[in-house]
């Protein structure tokens, strides 16, 4: 052989030494980057797609549980079995049959079995809230529980499979660099064209995957907002566009969890009752926004901190801890708060331990229920019941004393007998004033229809109806009326109105002091008619002015000479608003009250006489409810 053949055969298989580790290189980082964008990229794809797919099921459940929509439970159903084929076809995809897998396999068994546990505990919620129409709150943190444990096994895979991500892209790196290195030495010792296109092609590969590289460390330090400057069609681009979905599923992930976060707890926020949970040592781990309110603190504040601290009430405290140390269900008991500027108010507090999916203990949940306003409801009732016996008997008692004078004295005048029949006719008036009250507010408080009697009459006569009776009893300009010059002509319940009139009227005579100084004033103001009965009497503090529609509640109960059964305004609203009227009262303890009401003016042609027989027996039905 000569030395041009050994030329030749030397640089015939420098090029088949360069061809094949050009072919043997650049095939291996092919199957580096095969690996790393068909296997490992595509496996954390699908982990990430599972985790939004849970998602998208717990946010159903909890909407199912709120709404109570049947579409929502077939949605999370049917997703149950869309998720169990996903998780299956997963674990076909990581083929999880090497001993270094192990880690991976019992983190895919714990997801298995975890998801069970959640989708368990779901049925079991949603057959109570079918059932009793809502859900168990042991049940409920349970399933919370469970969703954290599954939600947190799929992260942990989710973590896994970006570390293989890395690792995969950190060997694909190496193989580059190796391959760049030994072209660049090939190719120096062969041709600058050679050196020239494989400095082109190390730095065409290296910069992208530099770039990749950047990007991973960036998601593994939590920044999901990156951006890759990579256009080329090839593997790396086609990487690149994997590296910004997968952020942009990581962060859509992140942000629905947190979602689903914020809606349970916006669940609990939403409750009315205050909500407190305690661990085993009595250390506050939650609270919701109705608690911090009361105990006026905030729960990052006191989180992991001794729940004597914000709780100043012995006897709760000793509940408490007689629930934790008896391992009892719980304690039902009541309780006073004493709240800002020395109010008083009373609780029913539920005390119940939250155990784990073994059974085991781990904490006590503590529910406060105001019960404040049903305390204040007894008391007027017992006082109502106390005050009607005495309002009954007082003209029971007068019309049987004045019935055995006429029975048993023989010789009355004419004139006595006619006295004592007024005296008798004038308390079973009362006895039925009272009896008629007591059964139109039983007919509010059942939610029947109240029944007006519509007819057209004249403003002057129904006011003077009723003004005219306790004129004649008073002292000249005790009571003034003041009416528009023209007459007005309404349509409405006579009686019913006359008896809010009256319920006014007596109020104001009743809670006057001293003289009687009562202005009544009618006048039209577009097409309302506004009455104002305006009295100069002991008023009313802005607490019973709050108070004076409550039924059985009477502003001064001190005065036992002051008579009323505590009915006649709840009575006299619920009339005006049966005419669709408004009631309302201004007052200032000491200085007087002025009471107001307006109802709406119809549109009547002609005369009263002219319309009676078109309105006679005319019944008007509105339901108060």
């Amino acid at each position: 052989m000569n030395i041009r053949s050994k030329i030749i055969l030397s640089f015939f298989a420098l090029g088949l030494i360069i061809s094949g580790a050009t072919i043997f290189l650049t095939t291996n980082i092919s199957e580096k980057q095969k690996e790393l964008g068909d296997f490992h990229l595509k496996t954390l794809i699908m982990i990430q797609t599972i985790e939004v797919t849970s998602l998208e099921l717990i946010e159903e459940s909890f909407a199912y549980l709120v709404s109570g929509d049947a579409e929502e439970l077939a949605e999370f159903r049917n997703g149950h079995v869309r998720l169990s084929k996903m998780l299956g076809e997963f674990k076909e995809k990581l083929k999880l049959d090497k001993k270094e897998e192990i880690e991976e396999k019992d983190l895919y068994d714990a997801i298995i079995l975890n998801s069970e546990e959640m989708f368990t505990i779901a049925e079991i919620l949603f057959k109570d809230y079918e059932i009793n129409g809502n859900v168990k709150l042991n049940n409920f943190y349970l399933y919370e529980e469970s969703v954290d444990k599954y939600i947190s096994s799929l992260k942990e895979m989710t973590k896994i499979e970006q570390g293989e991500v890395g690792e995969a892209t950190k060997i694909a790196i190496e193989t580059i660099s190796s391959f760049t290195n030994i072209m660049f030495l090939i190719s120096a010792m062969a041709l600058l064209f050679a050196m020239t296109i494989g400095y082109y092609i190390s730095t065409s590969i290296s910069n992208p995957l530099g770039k990749l590289v950047n990007a991973a460390d960036q998601i593994a330090k939590g920044n999901l907002d990156i951006q890759l400057d990579i256009k080329s069609g090839d593997e790396i681009g086609i990487l690149s566009k994997s590296f910004l979905k997968m952020a942009s599923e990581i962060k859509q992930s992140k942000d629905d969890t947190e979602g689903a976060r914020d809606f349970a707890n916006g669940i609990l926020n939403s409750v009315a009752d205050e909500i407190i949970v305690t661990d085993l040592k009595r250390q506050v781990i939650m609270m919701n926004k109705s608690a911090e309110d009361l105990l006026d603190v905030r729960l990052s504040e006191v989180v992991n901190k001794p729940i004597d601290i914000i709780i100043r009430d012995q006897f709760l405290r000793e509940r408490i801890k007689e629930t934790l140390l008896k391992k009892t269900t719980g304690y039902t008991f009541d309780f006073e708060w004493s709240g800002d500027n020395n109010s008083i108010k009373f609780y029913r507090a539920r005390t119940s331990i939250i155990h784990d999916k073994h059974g085991k203990q781990n904490g006590i949940v503590t529910i406060f229920h105001d019960v404040t306003q049903e305390r204040e409801i007894d008391r007027m009732k017992s006082e109502f019941i106390s005050m009607a016996a005495h309002e009954l008997r007082t003209p029971l008692t007068s019309i049987r004393g004045f019935s055995e004078i006429l029975i048993n004295r023989d010789k009355l005048k004419q004139s006595d007998k006619t006295k004592y029949l007024g005296y008798i006719q004038d308390q079973s008036e009362t006895l039925s004033n009272i009896i008629s009250d007591l059964l139109d507010i039983s007919r509010i408080e059942s939610g029947k229809s109240f029944i007006l009697h519509k007819d057209n009459c004249l403003l002057g006569d129904a006011i003077k109806q009723v003004t005219k009776q306790y004129i004649d009893q008073l002292p000249k300009n005790s009571i003034r009326v003041h009416l528009p010059k023209k007459e007005i002509e309404l349509f409405l319940d006579k009686e019913k109105m006359a008896q809010v009139l009256e319920n006014l009227l007596s109020n104001a005579i009743k809670y006057s002091t001293g003289k009687v100084d009562i202005d009544i004033t009618a006048e039209i103001k577009g097409k309302y008619l506004h009455v104002r009965m305006e009295d100069k009497g002991i008023g009313m503090t802005p607490e019973q002015l709050d108070k004076i529609y409550d039924k059985f509640y009477r502003a001064d109960t001190s005065n036992t000479r002051i008579t009323g059964t505590g009915l006649g305004l709840s009575i006299a609203k619920a009339i005006v608003e049966a005419h669709e009227g408004e009631i309302w009262v201004e007052s200032e303890f000491g200085k007087g009250s002025k009471v107001s009401f307006k109802i709406p003016i119809p549109n009547i042609s002609g005369s009263i006489k002219g319309k009676r027989k078109a309105v006679d027996n005319k019944i008007v039905s509105k339901d108060l409810n």
